[in-house]
């Protein structure tokens, strides 16, 4: 769910989209709680000093929205639209990914600790530009690189065996499959996108990428999250591994390799050798 606090002060209840919109009726007790959280954010309620731009932010009629004995409240749409398409379009490599110390480093250790030497098919999933999905390269027959962004996959170097799907994940997997073809995918990768999904499409993505390798010979699934807080999502690295950790065991995937350091955490999930 997504809450409207700036909107009411911007646009006005005419640009709110009412079939997403849902009430929630708010107890006594809830709303006397409220109040106090309201007044105690005194940067916001109440002028911070006398002198010219110091005026309280907040004046009575924006408090008023907040006041009443309901929430409002609007059902998210995740897959409509990807976060980072403008931040894509904007800058050539918003990360920095094929230059900075710690992502070179990261994709190093990215390839070390993969489990075998070949894969048929690789998967990577929030591709950015590409920099992972070219790596893989090394070590797969063919890879498919995976955004929600089309301006993220149209900096994607062309290479052979490198195929690039723009897809939502999980909601656009369907479409996915259809661009997967019948050929074994052997290997997922999921770095540094876990975070940005919610714990349930999260889960539902571990579920989706479990059983997709899950019936190969060497069915391999590799995390890898920066572990200090994504200011503004929900979950920290350490989180996402444990969500699909949990996913992953429930297709028989077992974990190989567990790399914890004070930036980044890597894991390694595969079947049992057969």
């Amino acid at each position: 769910m997504e809450y409207p606090v700036w909107l009411w002060h911007w646009d006005g209840p005419d640009a709110l989209p009412w079939a997403r919109a849902r009430r929630i009726d708010l107890t006594p007790e809830a709303r006397e709680r409220k109040a106090r959280a309201v007044v105690g954010h005194r940067s916001q309620v109440e002028p911070l000093s006398d002198r010219p731009g110091d005026e309280v932010l907040l004046r009575p009629d924006m408090l008023a929205h907040f006041a009443r004995p309901w929430e409002t409240v609007l059902v998210a749409e995740p897959g409509d639209g990807d976060p980072f398409d403008e931040l894509h379009a904007r800058e050539e490599d918003p990360w920095d990914v094929r230059t900075s110390w710690y992502e070179r480093r990261k994709r190093a250790l990215t390839l070390a600790v993969l489990p075998h030497e070949r894969y048929a098919v690789g998967l990577e999933v929030g591709c950015s530009v590409g920099a992972l999905a070219e790596d893989l390269l090394g070590r797969c027959d063919a890879v498919v690189a995976v955004d929600g962004s089309v301006a993220a996959l149209e900096r994607v170097a062309g290479a052979e065996g490198l195929r690039t799907a723009h897809a939502s994940l999980p909601e656009d997997w369907a479409r996915l499959e259809e661009e997967l073809g019948d050929g074994p995918v052997e290997l997922a990768v999921l770095s540094e996108v876990g975070y940005f999904l919610s714990p349930r499409r999260l889960a539902e993505l571990a579920d989706r990428v479990g059983a997709l390798v899950a019936e190969t010979e060497t069915a391999t699934v590799l995390a890898c999250h920066w572990r200090h807080e994504i200011v503004g999502w929900p979950l920290t690295g350490d989180q996402v591994h444990a969500i699909v950790g949990d996913r992953l065991a429930a297709h028989g995937l077992e974990r190989r390799s567990h790399l914890v350091e004070e930036d980044v955490v890597l894991t390694v999930w595969a079947v049992p050798d057969r």
